[in-house]
C-alpha cells in the first residue's frame, strides 16, 4: 500500500504536502480516549465537521481492516482533519520538500520541548520521581507510570517525524535517552556529562559540596581512595567560591517564593533543557 501517493498543492504559498495517514490514524486512536468518547462517535463527529462519511475517513487511516486505502480529497479537508484531532491545521501534513529540516522542525518542536519541560516540571513535587503526583502509590506502579510518561515522548517524536531526516530525529531521541538517564538515576545532579557541560551551575547541586562543608575529613578520606564511595568530580577552589556565590544570590532571589532546593535544582534543569535544545537544534 502507497500512502505518499498524492501530493496537495497549497493555495497562496504552492507549496505541496503529502498526507501522513499513519499519524491520522493514530490520533483517531488516541482522540476518543482523550476525551472519553466512543471511536464511532468521534468519527462521526469528524464527518459531519468535513462533510464526508465515516466509511470515507475509516478508508483514509493507514491500516483500515479492508485493506481499501484511500487518499482525503483535499487539502482543506486534511486541515480540517488536523484542527479536529490534534487543534493544528498541519498535523497531518508533510512537505514534499523539506528545504531545511530544522526549519520544519520548528513548527512542532514546541510539541516535543513541552512534553520534556513537563517532565521535569514534576521532580519537585514527586520527591525527585519517588511519588506519583496527586495519585496515591497504590493506584499505580511508580516505576512503570513515568516510564510510559517517557515513552509516550518517544511515540510522538517516532510519529511526528517519520518522513524527517533522520538527523533530526535522532537528535531528539538523543535527548530523550539522556532525560530517561536522569529519571533512572534517583540521584543529583544525575544528569549527563553533555548537559553539566552545557550548564555548569547544575554541578553545584552535588553532594561532594555538602561533604567538604560538613564533613572535611570523610571528604578528604574519599578523595584519597580511603573509600568504596567514589565522587563524579572533585571541585576546584574556584568551583567552592563559585557556587558560594550562587547560591547567595539565588537564596536573595528565593525569598519571596521560599522554594525547596530540590524545587532549585529543577529551575536549573529547566533552564539546562532549554540549552540543550538550543544548542542542538538552532544551529
Amino acid at each position: 500500500m502507497k500512502i505518499l501517493d498524492k501530493t496537495y498543492k497549497e493555495t497562496g504559498t504552492g507549496k505541496e504536502y503529502y498526507f501522513h495517514a499513519v499519524y491520522f490514524n493514530t490520533r483517531l486512536k488516541e482522540f476518543p480516549k482523550e476525551n472519553d468518547r466512543l471511536k464511532s462517535e468521534v468519527i462521526e463527529t469528524l464527518g459531519k465537521e468535513c462533510y464526508v462519511s465515516p466509511d470515507t475517513i475509516i478508508s483514509h487511516t493507514a491500516y483500515n481492516s479492508e485493506k481499501k486505502y484511500r487518499n482525503p480529497l483535499d487539502i482543506d479537508t486534511i486541515k480540517k482533519f488536523g484542527k479536529f484531532l490534534s487543534n493544528n491545521e498541519y498535523a497531518f501534513l508533510v512537505p514534499c520538500k523539506i528545504e531545511n529540516g530544522l526549519d520544519f522542525i520548528q513548527k512542532d518542536v514546541e510539541e516535543i520541548y513541552e512534553m520534556f519541560y513537563e517532565l521535569i516540571s514534576i521532580y519537585d513535587v514527586s520527591e525527585r520521581f519517588n511519588h506519583l503526583p496527586n495519585k496515591t502509590k497504590d493506584e499505580e506502579n511508580i516505576i512503570i507510570y513515568y516510564r510510559k510518561l517517557v515513552d509516550d515522548v518517544e511515540k510522538e517524536i517516532n510519529i511526528k517525524y517519520l518522513f524527517l531526516p533522520d538527523e533530526i530525529k535522532d537528535i531528539l531521541l538523543k535527548i530523550l535517552k539522556e532525560t530517561r538517564i536522569f529519571m533512572s538515576s534517583y540521584s543529583v545532579p544525575g544528569v549527563v556529562d553533555s548537559w553539566m557541560e552545557i550548564n555548569p551551575k547544575i554541578k553545584y547541586f552535588d553532594p561532594v559540596f555538602d561533604i567538604i562543608e560538613s564533613a572535611p575529613d570523610v571528604y578528604n578520606r574519599i578523595k584519597i581512595g580511603q573509600s568504596f564511595v567514589k565522587f563524579r568530580f572533585i571541585p576546584t577552589e574556584d568551583d567552592i567560591e563559585q557556587r558560594k556565590l550562587y547560591f547567595e544570590k539565588i537564596n536573595e532571589e528565593n525569598e519571596l517564593f521560599r522554594y525547596s532546593e530540590a524545587r532549585m535544582f529543577q529551575n536549573e534543569l529547566l533552564k539546562t533543557l532549554t540549552a540543550v535544545f538550543k544548542s542542538r537544534l538552532c544551529k
